[in-house]
C-alpha cells in the first residue's frame, strides 16, 4: 500500500511540475514579443501621422522589458511593462499609457496617451 502511495506521489509531482514549465502564449506580454511594423497612426482630432515603410516597434522578452521605436528614421529605445490587459511604454521624451488593445498573431492596435502632452493616438502595427 506504501509503495502505491509512493507511486501516486510520485506522479502528482510530475504532472504538477510539467504543467507548471508550459509556455505562456496567450499574456498580452507574449504575444506582444517580437518586431511589429508601423502600418498607420491617427494623432489627436483624426489627423493621419506619415509614417515610412521602415517604422517598426521590437519589444523585447528579456528580463529589462527593452523597447525599441523606429518612427520617421528616428530610433528610441525605451521599456515596457504590462498591466493587465494595457500596456505603458516609456522612452526619455513621454511616457505612453497603452489602453483598448488589439491583438491577434498578426496585428496589433492601442490607444497611446502621452503623460506629456495629454493627447493620444491610434496605433496600427503589423506583423
Amino acid at each position: 500500500m506504501k509503495q502505491k502511495n509512493t507511486l501516486i506521489v510520485l506522479l502528482l509531482i510530475f504532472a504538477t511540475s510539467f504543467a507548471a514549465c508550459k509556455k505562456d502564449a496567450t499574456s498580452l506580454k507574449s504575444q506582444l514579443i517580437g518586431k511589429w511594423n508601423v502600418s498607420k497612426i491617427i494623432g489627436p482630432d483624426l489627423v493621419s501621422i506619415k509614417v515610412t515603410g521602415n517604422d517598426y516597434f521590437s519589444f523585447s522578452s528579456n528580463n529589462d522589458d527593452q523597447l525599441e521605436r523606429s518612427l520617421n528614421g528616428e530610433t528610441r529605445v525605451g521599456s515596457y511593462i504590462v498591466v493587465s490587459n494595457t500596456f505603458n511604454m516609456s522612452f526619455s521624451e513621454a511616457n505612453y499609457y497603452c489602453t483598448n488593445v488589439v491583438i491577434s498573431a498578426t496585428s496589433l492596435q492601442f490607444d497611446g496617451k502621452n503623460d506629456k502632452t495629454n493627447k493620444t493616438s491610434t496605433y496600427y502595427l503589423t506583423r
